[in-house]
């Protein structure tokens, strides 16, 4: 079982390795308005089409598939591939990587991906001691 990001991204360019998958320049250098690849915002956004559909055409899938653990039940995370996956790729990796580690959370357009990251900082780490 896996959940499907809504952004397209590619893994590899310097806004996917820093983390902002969203604004990945591969892909949005491949869609027709330049400004964002993704599934469901119509041809604007690539041809991707949208996520209600019996297959689905998955670039980059070693990088963008996000495996659900085992022992999670998948429709506890079916709307884990809208924002809750940027939150999740934003601060859960780097913080496991720096133990100790400090996030400075600033909300943006996508207000839920501040939201879910205080969230999933504060569970997995726990509160900060400073």
């Amino acid at each position: 079982m896996v959940v499907v990001p809504w952004a397209v991204s590619c893994g590899t360019c310097r806004e996917c390795l820093i983390g902002i998958t969203a604004k990945c320049s591969t892909m949005r250098a491949e869609s027709p308005g330049g400004s964002l690849a993704a599934f469901g915002f119509g041809p604007a956004s690539g041809s991707w089409g949208g996520m209600v559909a019996d297959s689905l055409r998955i670039p980059h899938a070693d990088h963008m598939l996000v495996r659900v653990p085992d022992g999670v039940d998948p429709l506890r995370v079916a709307a884990a591939s809208d924002n809750l996956t940027d939150a999740w790729r934003s601060v859960v990796p780097p913080l496991a990587e720096r133990p100790g580690g400090s996030v400075l959370v600033i909300g943006g357009g996508g207000q839920s991906i501040g939201l879910y990251a205080a969230g999933l900082g504060f569970r997995t780490f726990g509160p900060l001691t400073r």
